[in-house]
Order: structure tokens, then C-alpha cells, then sequence
């Protein structure tokens, strides 16, 4: 198992800690950085953080569930 997943896989299960049911992505916009997300899940936002993208527009925002 990759490292990359077993930190992702750590962030969801703290998460669930915490009662919150996805976790938000702001990630560095390179093709390997959002294909690892996606590959692992995530999908756009369907509600972006307005204050995040002001400080980081150049981001792809993603979404994932805790519960896959």
C-alpha cells in the first residue's frame, strides 16, 4: 500500500471522529495530484468554499466520503 493512500485513508478515518461525512480537497492543480484523488474517490465539489478559492484560485476543489 502507498503511502499517499494510507494518509488519505488515515485523514477519513480521523475524520469520522469528528461526525463530519466528506472531506474537502484543495489540491495542488498537477495531473498527478488530482488523478490520485479521483482515483481514490473524489469527485468536484458541489459547493465551493468562496474564502479557500480567494486564497487559492488556481486549486481543484474535490470532495470525498468518509464512508466509502
Amino acid at each position: 500500500m502507498k503511502l499517499g493512500y494510507k494518509l488519505l485513508e488515515k485523514c477519513k478515518k480521523g475524520a469520522k471522529g469528528f461526525g463530519v461525512q466528506k472531506l474537502y480537497i484543495s489540491a495542488t492543480p498537477t495531473k498527478n495530484t488530482v488523478d490520485f484523488y479521483l482515483r481514490n474517490g473524489a469527485v468536484p465539489v458541489t459547493e465551493l468554499d468562496a474564502e479557500l478559492y480567494k486564497i487559492e484560485p488556481d486549486d481543484i476543489y474535490l470532495e470525498i466520503s468518509i464512508y466509502d
